[in-house]
């Protein structure tokens, strides 16, 4: 019995440990502007708010740089933009969309 609680208190930790990682490294917006990259985006939202949203934009930060951008519509991907850096410097953007259009730019 007491293995039993033992393993519900570890799943219940996991379970809030996990809620608390996903905003991080992680920012939501309700839109970006413009099409030069990275794309500037407006309007941060809660992770909660998302749930309220039928679009919204998720972007994924590391070392203070913005990483992915993915526009979701109805909690779908829509497009995405993947951008790699090199000394602090913007040299490639991997664009995607949900019709299976992929392109790749060079900076």
């Amino acid at each position: 019995m007491q293995k039993w609680y033992i393993l519900v208190f570890v799943n219940l930790i996991l379970s809030c440990n996990r809620e608390v990682e996903i905003p991080n490294g992680t920012k939501y917006y309700e839109s970006f502007s413009g099409y030069n990259h990275p794309v500037q985006l407006i309007n941060e939202i809660s992770f909660h708010e998302v749930e309220h949203l039928q679009s919204y934009i998720r972007s994924t930060y590391k070392n203070q740089k913005l990483q992915v951008v993915e526009k979701y519509i109805n909690n779908r991907l829509f497009f995405k933009y993947v951008y790699t850096y090199e000394k602090n410097k913007l040299i490639k953007v991997e664009l995607s969309n949900n019709c299976g259009y992929n392109k790749t730019v060079n900076y």
